[in-house]
């Protein structure tokens, strides 16, 4: 009997689970504001509204007489009996002058839908459209109304009479089975009375929706889009209501299909997996570190007072852009001795110009007096005259002589003073190139070594000029002599008419041997002008520039410092300015010494950032330390790297991969593709309007890529934005 009792238990037990009715979700929990391929719980399927404004009062040259209404603000009111029912702002569909709102019905009957449609000009209008909503299933009532509670109570009665029955028939009305057994029999009885008679109450149709005389029928198939409209005309303005509904369908968590609007909602972006190469290696924290050949300091030449400095900490300059200029008067000197040598020259020319003028005139003279003489118009003889110029002629040689004499002391102590200068300077420069003297040591010597050679040359043209005057004074007094001795010959000879012709070619002569003493003259004022500019260019000035240098940047990088300010008095050896030209950086790291025989110089490195995400830099291994850190087991390496864009700063830390395995055929996709679920590593892929999820094998990571074993193919549209969207969608 026990056995029996039991075997009632579970049966009553299975009815109940079986009849016992279940409360229905109710409508008002869902939201249905998101997307219109959103499916309800419930069964009930979305409809997606849109009304099309269409203004044909315009003249458009391609639309003719009817355009969109666009930036409109548009209200839609649900009313159901005259009163409102629920209302939406609608949303500008991608379409032009389109604009929707989104919602299930619940409750059948009709309804109108009112738009409230304000352009961005002109005076707001009102459209109405009439909307039938029919097949929607009713909710469920209340467990004790209509006819639950009659046959809850009929249910137990049967179950009284039941227990009493099986009482009478085993003798034992306390046997607790027994009793268990009825009571579950009872219960079953129970619900499936209460389960019969309730479920008349419900429709299990689908709904159905009209907009106006246009039925549209949801009955199509899972999945299917069904469409309605009717147009409706208000002043200028025409309107299309549209119906979309869609059914509910299967929810598949491994596919899930979006809207357009949806994917921009969510950001979706995807690329196209292809097969190529994967490089893979050792991987080494560094850092940027600036190039030493890259740095230049930039000093003044001459000491001097900042008259101004055109940059500052971080700017960027160009070759050639000025950076500062400095008064000095030793630039001053030098242009008051070229602005000298020019004058010199100057009058020199002019001196020149007079004397070839002489020349001219003393020959025309000349030409005269023979022709006289030869007239008989002379008698008197020149003897006295030529002795008397004899005379001065000697006198004048002995003047330019000692002048010569004091011109060639001078020049032999510039010379020994340019010879003690030279061994200083290649005696400072060996010093330099030792690193024990400075930079600004050495151009000072070279500066005095260049005004020695200034000052040598200075005194070989002076000693040109006095010798060029000997010879003159040598060539006066010869040609004194041949006239004393040819008036002494004419006047025993008692020739008459010769004294005349003889000073008009002493005079020519003379003459003569100005202009080429004149000439002498303005070579050497020449190449004292010369020098002058030769100083001038040394100190990095243009001639009749005045007292200030200008400082320009010898090449184009950043300012990295800056050690003075206007107003301030600088030397030679005082850096004003470092520049950096990062157009090429090093990147400097550690490579444990267990990792050495992976590496070698012109061995291919990429290098990474945060501070540029996604940008890979490429470079070759330049060098590697001769020694291994006592305290840290590892090798200084370093990697020159073309810094495109100047985006790498020095202190920056990169990650950078010694490449030591090239892979020529690999598919790899970026890390932001692949999702973490369970355990497992997933992407998502785009296939029409649906993303599949799929489950995918990984390899190595290497510069934000991934390497993929198995999961996706060549040609295959992975996410890579919105792939967590994507899960979290697919969880709920």
């Amino acid at each position: 009997m026990k056995t029996i009792f039991w075997k009632l238990s579970l049966m009553g037990m299975l009815a109940w689970l079986a009849f016992v009715p279940r409360p229905a979700l109710a409508h008002g929990d869902e939201d249905h504001g998101a997307a219109p391929a959103a499916v309800s719980t419930s069964g009930i399927p979305e409809t997606q509204f849109e009304l099309q404004v269409i203004d044909t009062s315009q003249d458009d040259p391609l639309l003719g007489g009817e355009v969109p209404l666009d930036k409109a603000k548009v209200r839609a009111t649900f009313l159901r009996d005259g009163k409102e029912a629920f209302a939406q702002d609608a949303h500008a569909e991608v379409k032009s002058g389109v604009y929707g709102v989104h919602t299930t019905f619940d409750t059948n009957g009709t309804y109108s839908l009112k738009w409230d449609v304000k352009p961005e000009t002109g005076n707001p209008f009102t459209v109405d459209f009439p909307i039938q909503v029919a097949g929607v299933p009713e909710k469920s009532a209340s467990f004790f109304s209509g006819w639950r509670l009659p046959a809850l109570i009929v249910g137990g009665v049967m179950a009284l009479l039941v227990m009493f029955t099986l009482g009478r028939v085993t003798g034992n009305r306390k046997n607790g089975h027994v009793k268990l057994a009825v009571v579950l029999v009872a219960l079953s009885l129970a619900g499936v009375s209460t389960r019969v008679l309730a479920h008349g109450g419900e429709n299990d149709e689908a709904p159905v929706a009209t907009a106006g005389s246009t039925v549209v029928d949801l009955k199509v198939g899972i999945g299917d889009l069904t469409t309605a409209k009717r147009t409706e005309t208000t002043g200028k303005y025409k309107t299309i209501l549209t119906l979309k509904v869609l059914k509910p369908r299967a929810f598949d968590p491994n596919r899930l299909t979006l809207t357009p609007e949806q994917e921009k909602t969510l950001g979706i972006q995807t690329i196209v997996v292809k097969v190529q190469a994967f490089e893979t290696g050792l991987s080494v924290t560094g850092s940027i570190q600036p190039n030493p050949a890259n740095v230049v300091n930039v000093a003044s030449r001459v000491p001097g007072r900042i008259r101004l400095i055109t940059v500052n900490v971080g700017d960027r300059v160009r070759a050639g852009q000025i950076l500062a200029t400095v008064e000095s008067t030793e630039v001053a000197d030098a242009q008051a001795n070229y602005t000298a040598a020019q004058s010199s020259g100057l009058s020199l020319q002019a001196a020149l110009r007079s004397t070839q003028e002489r020349v001219r005139i003393a020959e025309r003279q000349l030409k005269q007096q023979r022709e006289l003489a030869a007239a008989g118009a002379f008698s008197q003889t020149p003897l006295q005259e030529a002795r008397k110029e004899q005379a001065t002629a000697n006198s004048e040689l002995a003047t330019v002589r000692a002048e010569v004499a004091t011109a060639q002391s001078q020049q032999a102590q510039a010379q020994a003073d340019l010879a003690s200068h030279g061994k200083q300077l290649e005696r400072i420069q060996e010093l330099y190139d030792a690193g024990i003297r400075s930079k600004a040591e050495l151009e000072a010597n070279q500066l005095e070594h260049e005004q020695d050679k200034a000052r040598v040359t200075q005194a070989q043209n002076l000693v040109e000029q006095q010798t060029a005057r000997v010879t003159q004074a040598q060539v006066r007094i010869t040609l004194a002599s041949q006239a004393v001795s040819r008036e002494q010959k004419i006047y025993k000879s008692n020739v008459l008419n010769r004294k005349e012709i003889v000073q008009a070619q002493g005079a020519l002569e003379t003459a003569r041997l100005e202009a080429q003493g004149a000439q002498a003259n303005l070579a050497g004022a020449n190449r004292a002008v010369t020098s002058a500019a030769a100083r001038l260019g040394a100190l990095g000035v243009v001639p009749g520039s005045g007292n200030v240098i200008t400082l320009t940047s010898p090449t184009e990088g950043v300012v990295t410092s800056r050690n003075a300010g206007p107003g301030e008095s600088v030397l030679p050896d005082k850096m004003l300015l470092t520049i950096l030209n990062p157009a090429v950086v090093w990147v400097e790291g550690d490579v444990f010494e267990k990792d050495l025989p992976r590496i070698r110089v012109g061995q291919s490195v990429q290098i990474t950032t945060e501070a540029v995400p996604g940008k890979v830099f490429t470079g070759t291994l330049s060098f590697t330390g001769a020694t291994v850190s006592s305290e840290t087991r590892a090798v200084r390496v370093r990697v020159a790297v073309k810094n495109a864009g100047n985006v790498l700063r020095p202190g920056m830390f990169v990650k950078t991969l010694l490449v030591t395995d090239a892979r020529p055929r690999t598919i790899i996709v970026p890390d932001t593709a692949i999702q973490e679920d369970g355990g497992m590593k997933v992407v998502y892929v785009k296939e029409g309007s649906a993303y599949e999820r799929r489950e995918v094998a990984v390899g190595e990571s290497v510069n934000e890529h991934t390497e993929i074993k198995t999961g996706v193919k060549s040609g295959d549209l992975v996410v890579t934005v919105g792939g967590y969207q994507l899960k979290a969608i697919g969880k709920k």
